[in-house]
């Protein structure tokens, strides 16, 4: 995202136990945390797996039940995000992530969307339906 701006926020579910090293690191390189919550009882963590055709297969450790305890929802943004230029939505599926689109739209935001858009053809058409 620094392609664009200097300023950069994350909106992501975390834990009190997120390492005070790595929070500092990211202050240091200016990411803004307001929109990381400290919900969750630990930070999350997955083993990857790639097959030889370079498939990548996650096997959640914590949350046990997957990605569903990661999901952000629009409520979860911090207003001072509605202005952004840019987004990439990276955990969850096409619902979530239309939930969130659909809020910065409403809240008169026209970002270029990255990360799953990429990849969903259901969610670009939702990008272009809201443009």
């Amino acid at each position: 995202m620094r392609v664009w701006t200097d300023s950069i926020g994350l909106v992501a579910r975390g834990s009190n136990a997120l390492p005070h090293e790595q929070t500092t690191q990211l202050r240091a390189y200016a990411f803004d945390l307001r929109g990381v919550t400290r919900d969750l009882a630990k930070p999350a963590r997955a083993w990857q797996r790639f097959d030889a055709d370079e498939q990548r297969h996650e096997t959640f450790q914590f949350p046990a039940v997957g990605q569903g305890d990661l999901l952000v929802s629009p409520t979860d943004v911090p207003e001072a995000y509605l202005s952004a230029r840019a987004v990439h939505l990276l955990v969850g599926t096409i619902e979530p992530h239309f939930a969130l689109l659909e809020h910065l739209h409403t809240n008169n935001m026209d970002p270029l969307v990255f990360g799953a858009a990429e990849r969903d053809a259901r969610l670009r058409h939702a990008c272009q339906l809201l443009t």
